[in-house]
């Protein structure tokens, strides 16, 4: 089977691997699978990528979608804490958008927004 991947910088064992949110990760899965044009059925894989002062966070992503992108379908990134990661990440999907379906998110507020530009210490982008 196929796997829709979300790439996470955060832990997540209380969030999108918590049976608590189930009905709400199923939701948010659907509407991805809609947006990337995604009709089959997938499996949901969590990945986790940990960030410290040796890692590349771009480089970390790039890697990985270079490795598995047999398996995948699709892929979506959770947007990091601190905006020069995301800008190194949102550099390296922009690289590879042309070779499988990637979009990058974030939250505003509970609002998941897709990531369509980082102006200068801001996030932007349209609602999911």
């Amino acid at each position: 089977m196929k796997k829709l991947v979300l790439i996470t910088f955060s832990d997540p064992k209380d969030t999108w691997q918590n049976r608590e949110y189930e009905k709400t990760i199923r939701y948010f899965v659907d509407k991805f699978k809609k947006r990337l044009g995604i009709e089959e059925d997938i499996e949901f894989v969590v990945e986790y990528f940990v960030i410290n002062s040796e890692s590349k966070p771009g480089s970390l992503v790039g890697k990985y979608i270079r490795e598995k992108k047999q398996d995948i379908v699709g892929i979506i990134v959770e947007a990091h804490k601190s905006i020069e990661i995301n800008r190194a990440v949102f550099f390296m999907i922009e690289m590879l958008r042309g070779t499988i379906p990637i979009q990058m998110f974030f939250f505003e507020g509970k609002t998941p927004k897709i990531l369509e530009e980082i102006v200068l210490d801001k996030m932007e982008g349209k609602v999911l």
